[in-house]
């Protein structure tokens, strides 16, 4: 998915399928469009791609230090699963893993 405005992208998300579980990737909103709502408008047509894929859930991994985004996804269904492993980009920190169950459509 991507959002536009004012001639440029503001947001957004990538959802893929790895075996039966469906997982967010690249999720992005630009600073001033955070808290606007865009972020459940981005991440609508990804849970319905994943539940028509009979997908349990719909998951996605994110740094531990980020607690914006980490209540985001909380206040949108996500719970944090208990898993975690290391950021690729820094291994002394970690990424969590964060599940919205789907049920029936």
């Amino acid at each position: 998915m991507l959002a536009l405005a004012g001639g440029g992208p503001i947001g957004t998300t990538v959802a893929f399928q790895d075996g039966a579980a469906a997982w967010l990737a690249a999720v992005y909103v630009t600073p001033s469009a955070r808290g606007s709502g865009l972020l459940a408008r981005l991440l609508e047509p990804c849970v319905r791609w994943a539940r028509d894929r009979g997908a349990p859930e719909l998951r996605l991994e994110v740094h531990e230090d980020n607690l914006r985004a980490i209540v985001a996804y909380a206040r949108l269904g996500f719970v944090l699963t208990g898993e975690r492993r290391p950021y690729p980009l820094g291994p002394d920190r970690d990424e969590l893993t964060m599940a919205l169950m789907l049920g029936e459509p």
